[in-house]
């Protein structure tokens, strides 16, 4: 296939893509090698725009198929079957659409002390001879 970018056989490609075909799948059909598509990225940013928001699509529809294949499963010996292609589709898509990623949860407590350079800098006042502060101040920050 010729490697120069098409309009008509992009809009081909990102259909077939977002429908949930395989790039293996599309082109057995006579369509660009992916080293061609990768090609055609550097030259047209939006084709790649478009390409990554149909592999987001193409993610959508794995994890639907492989859901609709469980829910209307009525053969018990194949759970174990439909369990693997469910954690290895649910790992493939997580590396395209980020809304299928495990979320990590971070949250950090420290309490920090600074009682002893408040100390300092109020004796550095005092030996000034500027008064200190009347009131002492309380506060809680809290970092996200």
């Amino acid at each position: 296939m010729k490697s120069t970018y098409n309009k008509k056989v992009a809009d081909k490609i990102l259909n077939s893509l977002a429908g949930g075909k395989t790039l293996l799948e599309i082109q057995k059909k006579g369509m660009p090698s992916r080293w061609t598509l990768y090609r055609w990225f550097v030259n047209n940013p939006e084709f790649e725009k478009l390409f990554r928001l149909a592999q987001e699509c193409n993610a959508d529809n794995k994890i639907e198929a492989v859901m609709h294949r469980i829910e209307t499963c009525q053969d018990t010996k194949q759970a174990k079957l439909l369990d693997v292609l469910f954690k290895s589709t649910s790992w493939y898509v997580s590396k395209i659409n980020s809304k299928y990623k495990d979320r990590v949860d971070v949250s950090v407590s420290h309490t920090l002390d600074i009682s002893p350079a408040l100390n300092k800098a109020l004796d550095r006042l005092s030996a000034l001879s500027i008064p200190a502060p009347a009131a002492t101040i309380e506060a809680e920050a809290v970092v996200t």
